[in-house]
């Protein structure tokens, strides 16, 4: 299997690889190269990097049945921490994330939440349903470990 080109990689022969066999060292684990079969189990070595990043950053969107409603910043972010605490109690509503940025006229908002709550933060934005007794769905657009990768989408650019 190829590796995508953003993969930082180095080629890599020591201690551990045998002789004549070259090893690819990327994110994520060891590879033998060269198309050699695997002999033992002890050849390979797994290694894995972890996110060193302390947050990560979302972009989504509240979709909502009548768009002529107008959400807050406010009770945008009291609906979150409600949805977190139907779906995980107390622990979960007292999850820590910042609502970075927001458009009422849009619904689109740039939250900041620790890595180790991103799964928890992102399955209640997921199942929650229903604002004001009306029908509603958060659209998660964009996830990214740093905040630059949020703020412009190559997909919407107009060139001159």
């Amino acid at each position: 299997m190829p590796f995508p080109s953003f993969r930082k990689a180095l080629w890599w022969s020591g201690p551990v690889a045998p002789a004549g066999r070259s090893w690819l060292l990327f994110y994520g684990g060891i590879r033998r190269m060269n198309g050699a079969k695997k002999s033992h189990e002890s050849d390979y070595q797994r290694v894995v990097l972890k996110n060193s990043s302390p947050y990560h950053y979302m972009k989504v969107s509240l979709e909502l049945e009548d768009e002529s409603t107008k959400v807050s910043a406010v009770e945008l972010k009291h609906f979150i921490i409600t949805g977190l605490k139907s779906l995980f109690g107390e622990v979960g509503a007292a999850l820590d994330f910042d609502v970075l940025k927001y458009s009422e006229d849009t619904r689109t908002a740039f939250l900041r939440v620790p890595s180790r709550g991103l799964v928890n933060l992102w399955s209640s934005l997921t199942l929650l349903g229903s604002y004001q007794s009306q029908a509603c769905a958060f659209r998660v657009l964009q996830v990214s470990s740093f905040l630059l990768p949020l703020t412009g989408n190559s997909r919407e650019l107009l060139l001159d």
